[in-house]
């Protein structure tokens, strides 16, 4: 289960949690309660993880002495008793949900600051690179197929389809993926574009089957030294022969001949 996925799941709870308390409290002490809970949700996300916990396990161990004196002091029928641990329970759920769902969101938002600044040193470099827009693709690559063609050689298209990744590190793979891509193919002869913001096309000209092959097999190499493997499975790659490639490119991207999934 991803950051994400997690994040999601502790909402959910917490919001049926919440709703407990609405149903088991009468409306002021509700009410009183909310106001807590927002404080303590604004606490945990303002303070460090670590003093966090301890503020939760501090206040979960006081309510606990709190309502255990009460017991002795009162002399609690066995269904108070019952009553109030259920209460204390539901209390101390709603802490720990409370805690999770900071805790998650301060890493979510800590990630997502560091792939942004990742992405931005990448962009920055790639503005030296050969990593060519889509209109700069198809031009070049037109005159490319043409000239194959006249000479009878034999090229493919590749497409590197990043979709299927999370928001959150699309943008940055899709760089890092930019990276492999130019270095594992021949600069001087072979075209690496970026199609769209999900998308990556590579154009080998005068390659056989096996020449794909090695190259098909140096990029995995490279992708698994720089990409997690669990990233890597969700990398859509596909390939065209050249003789089925149109002049035009564009329509037959979506219609790939062969398919490679890493």
């Amino acid at each position: 289960m991803n950051l994400k996925q997690k994040m999601t799941w502790t909402w959910i709870l917490q919001i049926g949690l919440f709703i407990s308390l609405a149903i088991v409290l009468e409306p002021m002490s509700f009410f009183y309660a909310s106001i807590v809970y927002f404080c303590l949700y604004m606490l945990f996300m303002f303070v460090s993880n670590r003093v966090a916990f301890v503020i939760f396990i501090t206040g979960s161990l006081l309510l606990a002495f709190y309502f255990l004196a009460k017991a002795f002091i009162d002399d609690w029928s066995t269904n108070i008793q019952f009553e109030m641990l259920s209460f204390h329970f539901l209390v101390a759920m709603n802490g720990f949900v409370i805690y999770m769902s900071a805790y998650y969101f301060k890493k979510i938002t800590k990630e997502n600051e560091r792939l942004t600044g990742k992405v931005n040193e990448l962009e920055r470099y790639f503005m030296d690179t050969e990593l060519l827009t889509k209109q700069e693709f198809q031009q070049r690559a037109e005159l490319v197929i043409t000239s194959m063609r006249r000479r009878n050689e034999q090229g493919y298209l590749l497409r590197l389809n990043v979709g299927r990744l999370g928001d959150f590190i699309r943008d940055s793979a899709m760089l890092t993926l930019a990276d492999i891509s130019l270095h594992t193919v021949r600069g001087q002869y072979d075209l690496v574009g970026k199609w769209d913001n999900n998308t990556l096309v590579i154009l080998l000209q005068n390659t056989n089957e096996e020449g794909l092959e090695i190259v098909l097999n140096r990029w995995r190499e490279n992708a698994e030294e720089y990409l997690e493997e669990d990233m890597l499975k969700h990398i859509r790659f596909e390939y065209t022969e050249q003789s089925n490639i149109r002049m035009d490119i564009e329509p037959i991207l979506p219609q790939a001949e062969k398919k490679v999934f890493m």
